[in-house]
């Protein structure tokens, strides 16, 4: 057998197959970079959900609430709702934006103290916060429920006879 041909040896050039009879299955370093891969890819979904959050700005004491109110004078001073609602609306640094959705009289005149009614059983808090940081009683705070609220006013202010901001209203 001079001209014999030899066998050439094949080129792998990617992988190597196992030899036969031997049981090819994964390696550790297969399940160490499988895990690996759903690690960072837990770690960009965080990510990208924190960059997508909308940064909210409020201050380190309070975060502002918006709060739609009707004044009512029950003070026997004309015009009283009105300077109210001006004053209401233009304050800047309070815990409670208003809203102001209507203005009027309430049906009986000369209340000696104002009050604050809500009308949605769940915004008991806010009325709270709203009766301590205009100077109203927690007593003064009451509910009512109302079947037509169309308008969608959260809470009436009453203004009676001791509300402070009655100085602003008899200055103007």
């Amino acid at each position: 057998m001079l001209f014999k041909k030899k066998k050439k040896s094949r080129v792998y050039r990617f992988y190597r197959p196992t030899p036969k009879g031997k049981g090819g299955g994964a390696k550790k370093t297969d399940y160490a970079i499988f895990i690996l891969v759903i690690m960072l890819g837990c770690f960009g979904i965080s990510l990208a959900k924190k960059w997508g959050e909308v940064n909210k700005v409020s201050s380190d004491e309070y975060e502002e609430v918006l709060v739609r109110v009707q004044i009512l004078n029950a003070s026997g001073n004309p015009y009283l709702a009105e300077s109210t609602a001006k004053k209401l609306s233009s304050m800047t640094h309070a815990p409670i934006k208003f809203e102001i959705v209507e203005k009027g009289n309430y049906g009986a005149f000369k209340l000696p103290q104002s009050m604050i009614v809500y009308l949605k059983s769940e915004e008991e808090e806010l009325a709270y916060l709203a009766a301590d940081w205009l100077g109203i009683n927690r007593e003064n705070v009451l509910f009512q429920k109302v079947e037509n609220n169309y308008l969608d006013i959260q809470m009436k202010l009453i203004v009676g006879r001791d509300f402070k901001f009655l100085e602003v209203a008899q200055a103007e």
